[in-house]
């Protein structure tokens, strides 16, 4: 019997969790899921790049090798950003990563007539400070006129962290993101979710940005998966499009009903309390997977 299509997930934390349970909501159990977290190197914007680049790729082609994966998804922004090409030449499956939705944002102000309007761009601090991020900007957003924002922040990571696990934090979102709040000379029409983190707290950030479209990439990469896989017919992508948002809009990422084919796994091994405090996400079990 041949077995299920292996999707490896890798994030520094568990913020890559958002874009699991989306591809878990879409296609159930069509696939068997593996989430990789690097809690060592935990939090990424705070390390240089030469490290991450130097210990991500061989720790992520050596994951490819012994799990026997198919695809694997850089659920996180500031790796995508940095390591995304180097990985793709070195591995022969395809490998999608996560980069700030400028193009989504751009389109949807455009859409709306809102050419005065400004995009924030909500991410860690290393990928605001990206080249490649700020090449997107460039590309998407200066020949329409629209000005980006940027708020690089490393505690809404942390607070993310705190609520997977339900701890306490002394993390404050109005304060993280005071920048914004009651700033009405920036004029935000959308705010880009720049990092996998994020989404999982986007009611609570809706809340404080009541009349802001907030944009995300979960959607995005569900959507990619299924045209990898031939859900959908490539000259059909576009025509498509909106039917499949308008079908994944439907979709809480909370609501979804867990299946036995998740597999957890952590570069530092998890303490049984630490373990514990993840139960609730619905892994099948849990191996340590170290840096060599």
């Amino acid at each position: 019997m041949s077995r299920k299509p292996r999707i490896l997930f890798f994030d520094s934390g568990m913020g890559g969790l958002s874009h699991l349970k989306q591809v878990e909501n879409t296609y159930f159990d069509f696939f068997d899921y593996y989430f990789l977290f690097d809690n060592e190197l935990f939090p990424y914007s705070e390390r240089p790049d030469s490290v991450l680049i130097e210990k991500l790729i061989p720790l992520i082609s050596r994951a490819i090798e012994e799990l026997e994966i198919n695809l694997v998804v850089i659920a996180c922004n500031t790796a995508s950003t940095l390591i995304l090409d180097q990985l793709r030449e070195k591995v022969k499956i395809p490998v999608i990563g996560v980069v700030p939705a400028l193009k989504p944002a751009v389109e949807y102000l455009v859409s709306k007539g809102q050419t005065n309007k400004a995009i924030g761009l909500l991410a860690t601090k290393a990928t605001i400070a990206r080249p490649y991020v700020l090449k997107l900007i460039e590309f998407y957003t200066e020949p329409v006129g629209h000005n980006v924002s940027l708020l690089g922040t490393t505690d809404l990571v942390e607070y993310v962290e705190a609520k997977i696990r339900h701890k306490e934090t002394n993390k404050d979102l109005r304060k993280i993101l005071a920048p914004w709040l009651n700033n009405d000379e920036l004029n935000l029409g959308v705010i880009v979710l720049a990092c996998t983190h994020f989404p999982l707290v986007k009611d609570e950030i809706q809340e404080l940005f009541p009349n802001i479209l907030l944009i995300d990439t979960c959607f995005a990469i569900a959507r990619r998966i299924g045209v990898l896989y031939g859900f959908f017919k490539k000259k059909e992508i576009e025509a498509q499009r909106k039917e499949f948002i308008d079908y994944l809009n439907k979709i809480k990422l909370e609501s979804h009903e867990p299946v036995n084919n998740k597999h957890l796994l952590s570069t530092k091994l998890l303490t049984e309390a630490e373990f514990n405090e993840l139960k609730g996400q619905g892994f099948a079990d849990y191996t340590c997977f170290p840096h060599q």
